[in-house]
C-alpha cells in the first residue's frame, strides 16, 4: 500500500486540484488588474473633470480683476495671442482665433494647470465673433466678453444689451449636447441639449487625445464632434470598446454666468437709468398737488413725451397713453380718502414717486424705469418689456398665498426685467414680506441689504421670490458681491 499517495490525499492538493486552483487565481488576477484599470481610468477622467473647474475658476477670477475674458493661446507660448483691427477709426484688439489652448502664462498659472491626466493641452473654444472687429465690442454681441476697450477698469459689455438674454442666445455661442441624444447638430431637440448660450467651451479628450489631437477626420462620430470646429459639442455616453471609445470631458461657461460673475459687483441703478433726475426734461405739466379738479394735457401720441412735475400728492385717476412719458410725484400717490389708478400706458416711461404709493402702478409695455423712495405698499405691474425697478425701501406684507395660490404685489411681465430691493445706505431698507413675480425672461434680483448666507437660510425668503432668474447680494467689505442662479 503507498501510504504516502494516501498521506498527501488526506493532506494537501491533488496536481489535479492545484492545476484548478491556479486557473481559478489567474482568471481573478486578469479580472482584478481588468477592474483595476479601469477603477484608475475613473479617477484619472475625474481629475480632469477637477483640472476643468479649477480653469473655469481661473477664468472667472481674471475676468473679475481684468474686465474681460482672454482669447486664447494659438502658439503654445502660454500667453492669449491677438492682433490688431482698425474699425472705423478705432484700433481694436481682436482674437487671432477662437480655438486653441489655455493661455496660462495670461491667467498667471503653470503650463501643468492646463493639460488633462494623459499631459494631453486642454482645449480652449471661446465666441466665434471674437475673430471680428465689427463684433468683439459691439455690446450686442457675446463677443463683447472678450473686448478690451475698458480693460481693468469696467466691462464693455452689460446685463440686458448683451446676449443672451431671453430673446438671443448670442450668434456665435456655443451648443452643449447630453448623453440623450446619439448625434448633435442643428436638428437636435431641446431633450438633447443641456446648453445652448455657452461662450467658453474647455474640453479635455483625455485617454485618445493624443489621437484626437493629430487626426480628427479618423475619429468616431462622438469624439470627431467635440474636435471639428464647429458650433456643437457632445457629451456623450462614456465607452470603452475600442470601435467607439469615448471620455471627453467638457466644461462650458454660459454667457448668463460670465455676466452673473463679471458684473455682480458693477450693478447699480446709476447704469440703467436716470429716472431719479429730470434734468434737461421741459414740463410739459407741472402742478403742486393732482386731484381730480386738475385737467392735465396729455399727447396719448407715441411720438410726444409728457413731462409731468407733481412737487406734493397724486390723488387722482392718471393714463399718461403712448408715448416715452416722464411722472415724478414728490410726495405720496394716493391718500387716505382716494384710491386713483396710475397707468403710464405703453412707451419707455420714467416714474419717481419719492414718498409712499398707496396704490396701484401699471407701467404698461416699454422698457420702463420706476423708483420708489419708501416702501412698497401696493401691486405694480410693469407690462412687457426690460424693465427697472428700485424699491428702495422695504416690500411690506399683504400679498402672499392662500388656498395654494398665490397673489403678487409686484409682477415684471416678460422681458429681460431687473428689480433692486433696498438702498445700501439703509439698513432697515431691503425686506421682502410679499410674493414677488420675475416672469418670462431673464429676471435679475438684486438685495442690498441681504447676504447670500441670509437668503439661503431663509426659506419664508425664498418662498416669496418667484421666476427670477439670478439673486445678486449686499456688498461685502471689500465691495464683492455673491450671486445665485435659479432655476
Amino acid at each position: 500500500m503507498n501510504t504516502q499517495s494516501s498521506e498527501l490525499k488526506q493532506n494537501g492538493f491533488t496536481l489535479v486540484e492545484l492545476t484548478i486552483v491556479v486557473l481559478i487565481l489567474g482568471i481573478i488576477f486578469i479580472s482584478f488588474s481588468n477592474n483595476m484599470g479601469a477603477i484608475g481610468h475613473v479617477q484619472k477622467i475625474k481629475q480632469s473633470q477637477n483640472q476643468l473647474k479649477t480653469l473655469k475658476t481661473e477664468f472667472l477670477t481674471f475676468g473679475k480683476t481684468h474686465k474681460y475674458l482672454p482669447c486664447p493661446d494659438t502658439d503654445n507660448d502660454g500667453l492669449e495671442n491677438r492682433t490688431n483691427m482698425i474699425v472705423a477709426t478705432e484700433t481694436l484688439d481682436v482674437c487671432a482665433s477662437s480655438s486653441g489652448t489655455v493661455p496660462y502664462l495670461t491667467l498667471g498659472l503653470q503650463k501643468e494647470a492646463i493639460t488633462d491626466s494623459w499631459n494631453n493641452l486642454i482645449r480652449y473654444a471661446i465666441n466665434t465673433e471674437t475673430t471680428d472687429g465689427a463684433k468683439i465690442c459691439d455690446k450686442r454681441s457675446s463677443a463683447s466678453f472678450f473686448c478690451t476697450l475698458a480693460a481693468d477698469t469696467t466691462p464693455w459689455f452689460n446685463m440686458t444689451d448683451t446676449p443672451p438674454n431671453s430673446t438671443d442666445s448670442g450668434s456665435g455661442n456655443y451648443t452643449i449636447c447630453n448623453q440623450k441624444t446619439a448625434s448633435c447638430d442643428a436638428s437636435t431637440t431641446m431633450q438633447g441639449i443641456d446648453l445652448n448660450t455657452a461662450s467658453i467651451v474647455l474640453l479635455a479628450y483625455n485617454q485618445d487625445g493624443s489621437q484626437t489631437l493629430n487626426n480628427c477626420s479618423e475619429q468616431n462620430s462622438a469624439t470627431k464632434e467635440n474636435c471639428d470646429n464647429d458650433l456643437y459639442f457632445h457629451q456623450s455616453q462614456a465607452d470603452n470598446q475600442t470601435q467607439n471609445f469615448f471620455d471627453d470631458s467638457i466644461l462650458a461657461i454660459s454667457g448668463y454666468e460670465i455676466k452673473a460673475n463679471l458684473l455682480a459687483n458693477n450693478i447699480n441703478w446709476d447704469s440703467y437709468t436716470s429716472t431719479s433726475s429730470h434734468s434737461g426734461l421741459t414740463p410739459t405739466y407741472e402742478d403742486f398737488d393732482l386731484t381730480a379738479d386738475d385737467n392735465v394735457p396729455i399727447s396719448n401720441s407715441p411720438d410726444e413725451q409728457d413731462v409731468i412735475l407733481i412737487n406734493r400728492n397724486m390723488t387722482t385717476d392718471l393714463d399718461l397713453g403712448g408715448g416715452d412719458d416722464y411722472l415724478a410725484i414728490g410726495n405720496n400717490l394716493a391718500s387716505t380718502d382716494s384710491n386713483p389708478k396710475l397707468d403710464m400706458g405703453d412707451g419707455n416711461d420714467q416714474l419717481y414717486i419719492v414718498g409712499t404709493a398707496t396704490t396701484s402702478v401699471y407701467l404698461g409695455d416699454g422698457d420702463d424705469a420706476f423708483v420708489l423712495g419708501t416702501d412698497m405698499q401696493s401691486q405694480a405691474f410693469s407690462g412687457d418689456g426690460n424693465d427697472k425697478i428700485w424699491i428702495q425701501g422695504n416690500i411690506l406684507e399683504g400679498y402672499g398665498t392662500r388656498r395654494g395660490r398665490k397673489s403678487y404685489i409686484l409682477e415684471m411681465g416678460n422681458g429681460d426685467d431687473i428689480l433692486w430691493v433696498g438702498n445700501s445706505e439703509d439698513s432697515q431698507s431691503g425686506l421682502i414680506q410679499s410674493n414677488i413675480r420675475g416672469n418670462d425672461g431673464f429676471d435679475i434680483l438684486v438685495l442690498e441689504q441681504i447676504s447670500k448666507s441670509d437668503y439661503q437660510n431663509d426659506s419664508s425668503l425664498q418662498s416669496f421670490v418667484n421666476e427670477f432668474e439670478l439673486v445678486i447680494f449686499k456688498a461685502d467689505n471689500n465691495g464683492d458681491r455673491e450671486y445665485l442662479e435659479l432655476n
